[in-house]
């Protein structure tokens, strides 16, 4: 499911995912951290081939929601432990920024996220791993 909204003159897209947690590592697949310039609770870091790389999440994700719950206020204090107690199944809204195009995981061969633009500090050393 996917929305879109304008803000400042920006299209963001709000999309819906529901995510399985992975039957060996028993996690979603990807890490979270409260945002630095903007309050709210931001996907850090996907395992690739994971139930969240699979799902679409990306780096820089704003997450709005989780089962059914608003977090759009949230940090990572509150939001982690509803995702933790989630169970089998995540089911969450994001908004993406669609200037920022992270890569998955860095390239081998391509520029080092120190060399983009699209790697600029957004997000507090805090996270967490879901």
């Amino acid at each position: 499911m996917s929305f879109l909204r304008r803000v400042s003159g920006l299209s963001l897209r709000d999309i819906g995912s529901v995510l399985k947690k992975d039957a060996d590592s028993r996690d979603f697949g990807f890490s979270v951290s409260d945002g630095l310039l903007e309050k709210g609770v931001y996907v850090n870091m996907i395992r690739p081939d994971g139930p969240a790389d699979q799902a679409g999440l990306r780096p820089y994700d704003r997450i709005l929601q989780v089962n059914h719950v608003r977090t759009r206020d949230f940090d990572c204090c509150l939001a982690v432990p509803l995702m933790a107690e989630a169970g089998d199944h995540l089911q969450l809204v994001i908004s993406r920024n669609p200037l920022i195009q992270a890569p998955l995981w860095p390239l081998k061969d391509g520029p080092q996220p120190a060399d983009t633009l699209t790697t600029l500090p957004v997000h507090s050393p805090k996270t967490a791993d879901l």
